[in-house]
């Protein structure tokens, strides 16, 4: 009974360490796209790397992939 005890209590705390991790990168997310509509593209960017060495297997990470690809783009374009 122990056991089942100790291995419930484990999953809890890894699924709150888990929970507020994903909430950091979406506050993170949330952030970088301010920044970006302020055109401050410099700390968007600086933001989404943050968010996809930090949160890799997140939702935010795939989204902050998204955005990097998409101002990857945009800056090809307007180059000579």
């Amino acid at each position: 009974m122990n056991v089942c005890l100790a291995t419930m209590l484990l999953l809890c705390i890894f699924a709150i360490t888990g929970c507020s991790g994903d909430h950091k990168a979406t506050e993170l997310l949330e952030t970088a796209g301010f920044e970006e509509k302020q055109r401050n593209v410099e700390h968007a960017v600086k933001l989404y790397e943050i968010i996809i060495k930090e949160y890799p297997n997140s939702k935010a990470a795939s989204e902050a992939r998204t955005r990097l690809d998409d101002l990857s783009n945009k800056t090809r374009k307007y180059q000579p």
